[in-house]
């Protein structure tokens, strides 16, 4: 009769550890899924291709969509991932139908805008390369993007801004002006013709914020908890004020000085930029698609909408069970043995 007490007090336990491990300042914290698109002017010149040869410019939109935390703490320690496209013009397109049957390119440049606490950094995102896609128009390469982690400093409070690569970054791989771009790339083009190799730098022909996303960062218990009664109003009250006029469209500032002018071209409607690219396999190996990156857990999780039960109400529930588990196998053991005693006399 004591192994299946015994067993019960085991499990017991087990779900207890279980539970305490699952607590709200260890779960994955919740994710949403933030996206931006910008026009970027990208300079090419192929691989040979005469210095002072006449300058190309292509209109090419950069989409970018990252999995970011719905918030933050001071000191946690986050992580970005995502998918990177680059769509380019319907032209580039067209000239090159005949001619070339896939396209491919990469990026050891590319990088985000990273603000915390009005200082903003450059956060340079891990080599990112696409694979082969078939040509289509409009054109769209695609490919998952990583980032290195960062921590939120200590004492950060407002929110973390990330935002879309800006000018002056990285040096012009490709042409003498302007001098230095958002970020530069290699593109591949292969079919009937041959196969090119690209030079790519992009900028910004009109600076602009480009937000990815603006992630809170969550204000600390003892903050709460002095300020909340006596801010709480008055903070409502200038938030509602200060942002009753606000846009959520960023406004397109007047270009740097010494910055390339925009090219002249149509505007083109661009395509959804996430939708499932067809990859083009290597011989003998079976098509396979481009897939969405994975969520990232970063931090502790914070279920607004759930129940919390503390850590310490768990703890003394469980050792309560034991107690009682204990105590009945002491009771039950006793009357088995007066039990015994009796059918012996």
């Amino acid at each position: 009769m004591l192994r299946p007490i015994a067993a019960a007090t085991a499990a017991v336990l087990t779900l207890l550890a279980t539970t305490a491990a699952a607590t709200p300042g260890e779960r994955a914290a919740a994710t949403r899924t933030a996206t931006a698109q910008a026009a970027y002017a990208c300079q090419m010149k192929y691989e040979g291709q005469a210095a002072n040869a006449e300058e190309y410019a292509d209109p090419t939109t950069l989409s970018l969509q990252l999995d970011v935390p719905t918030e933050v703490s001071a000191g946690e320690s986050v992580s970005l991932r995502g998918t990177l496209a680059l769509q380019f013009s319907e032209y580039l397109s067209s000239i090159s139908k005949g001619y070339f049957d896939t396209f491919e390119g990469y990026s050891d440049s590319f990088s985000v805008a990273l603000t915390i606490g009005g200082r903003t950094t450059v956060l340079e995102a891990d080599r990112w390369q696409s694979p082969k896609t078939q040509r289509s128009n409009p054109l769209v390469v695609r490919a998952p993007v990583t980032f290195p982690t960062f921590v939120v400093p200590a004492g950060t409070s407002g929110s973390v801004r990330i935002g879309l690569p800006q000018n002056n970054v990285v040096k012009n791989s490709t042409y003498p002006a302007p001098a230095t771009v958002a970020f530069n790339g290699r593109a591949q083009a292969s079919g009937s013709f041959g196969t090119y190799k690209y030079d790519l730098s992009c900028y910004l022909p009109q600076a602009s914020e480009g937000v990815v996303a603006d992630i809170p960062v969550a204000r600390a218990a003892s903050a709460a908890k002095t300020g909340g009664k006596t801010g709480g109003k008055a903070g409502d009250k200038a938030g509602g004020e200060a942002g009753g006029g606000a846009t959520s469209q960023a406004t397109a500032a007047p270009a740097p000085a010494g910055a390339a002018p925009a090219p002249d071209v149509p505007t083109e409607p661009v395509a959804d930029p996430f939708a499932t690219a067809t990859a083009v396999a290597a011989p003998g190996a079976p098509a396979a698609t481009t897939p969405a990156a994975a969520g990232v857990a970063t931090g502790p999780a914070r279920d607004e909408n759930g129940v919390y039960v503390p850590t310490g109400a768990l703890v003394g529930g469980g050792l309560a069970v034991c107690m009682l588990a204990l105590a009945y196998a002491a009771w039950a053991h006793l009357r088995l043995r007066r039990l015994r005693a009796t059918l012996d006399g």
